[in-house]
């Protein structure tokens, strides 16, 4: 069932049940794993690497999503990169977000130009809509949901903020009681960890 209602669409590669299934008129996809890019039927230049991988794509294009999972819920959504079990899982039509480690960005779903590496790193449960943060390390801005414009490098770094924008904060649980304080710096082991609305 690959590549089944392909009419004009070239230069693709397939591998798998339903790989590519739908697509109609996209050229350059590389779908390789059960039901990866099954859904698309004019993005062109994708590669889906694992189980389900852009499986909802339709129309975006030049995302790279690999491992399984990964990018699953995207739809229209381009130049996304997702790299490890369900990264970036619940992007609907953000665009480039880089995700990389298990589960990382996968509360991710309108936001743009977001970068997330790390497991569990901005994967909150709740929806993420914020813009232009950078997360790095397990678990860093894992709760945030609007807070855009943040930098939160270490382990657990602004683990609770949801709101707060324009913030640094570099060193394991640096920040980490942050919900929706903004415009703060925070440097070290655990710096400003009693911090959470200033």
């Amino acid at each position: 069932d690959a590549l089944t209602a392909n009419t004009t669409g070239n230069r693709n590669v397939s591998v798998g049940y339903q790989a590519l299934k739908e697509n109609t008129t996209a050229s350059y996809n590389t779908a390789v794993g059960y039901d990866s890019l099954r859904e698309n039927t004019t993005g062109a230049q994708h590669t889906a690497l694992g189980d389900s991988a852009l499986l909802n794509n339709t129309t975006g294009n030049y995302n790279t999503a690999i491992g399984q999972g990964s990018m699953v819920t995207a739809t229209t959504s381009s130049a996304n990169v997702g790299v490890g079990t369900n990264s970036l899982y619940d992007l609907t039509t953000g665009t480039y977000n880089t995700g990389l480690g298990f589960a990382a960005g996968s509360a991710v779903t309108t936001g743009h130009y977001n970068i997330y590496i790390g497991g569990n790193s901005g994967a909150s449960a709740a929806a993420n809509t914020a813009n232009s943060n950078i997360g790095i390390g397990q678990n860093s801005l894992y709760n945030n949901t609007s807070g855009g414009n943040n930098v939160a490098v270490g382990h657990y770094a602004m683990t609770a903020n949801t709101t707060g924008i324009q913030n640094v904060v570099m060193g394991t649980n640096a920040g980490d009681a942050i919900t929706s304080a903004s415009n703060t710096v925070a440097v070290g082991f655990a710096a400003l960890g009693a911090l959470t609305t200033g």
